[in-house]
């Protein structure tokens, strides 16, 4: 995961790095709606907002996977031992466990992938001053 401090200097909007999956929720709101014709404009800030949302997005998923195989393991060894036992329904639940983080991490994979597509092709504008 990134240094938390050294990023959030650099990008307000990119903060709360524990809480990933919440800010890039958040920061997808904030953003609305991206409309990838032609050659997109976005604003300075917009720009800030989606590579905080892709840093997010990216934070999340490794520790969705680490602890996938942190789970993993933890089963693996447990059932080396012939005096550790589970009830089903523990088991059904840690099933369904590792089936929703799976699903978010393919959410978080491709919510990365397509805004740095985006990103990529966008052109950072700034933003009109309007004076009243």
């Amino acid at each position: 995961m990134a240094d938390e401090n050294h990023i959030t200097n650099k990008n307000p909007h990119f903060k709360h790095i524990s809480r990933a999956p919440y800010e890039l929720g958040r920061l997808l709101q904030e953003i609305g709606e991206i409309n990838a014709f032609g050659k997109p404009k976005v604003t300075a800030e917009a720009s800030q907002k989606i590579q905080a949302a892709i840093q997010h997005a990216e934070n999340a998923n490794v520790a969705v996977l680490s602890g996938l195989e942190a789970l993993g393991e933890c089963l693996f060894k447990a059932s080396e031992n012939l005096h550790f036992t589970l009830d089903y329904d523990v088991v059904g639940d840690i099933g369904c466990l590792i089936q929703h983080l799976a699903v978010e991490a393919q959410f978080l994979q491709e919510t990365e992938a397509n805004l740095n597509c985006f990103l990529k092709h966008a052109e950072v504008i700034q933003e009109e001053v309007h004076h009243g």
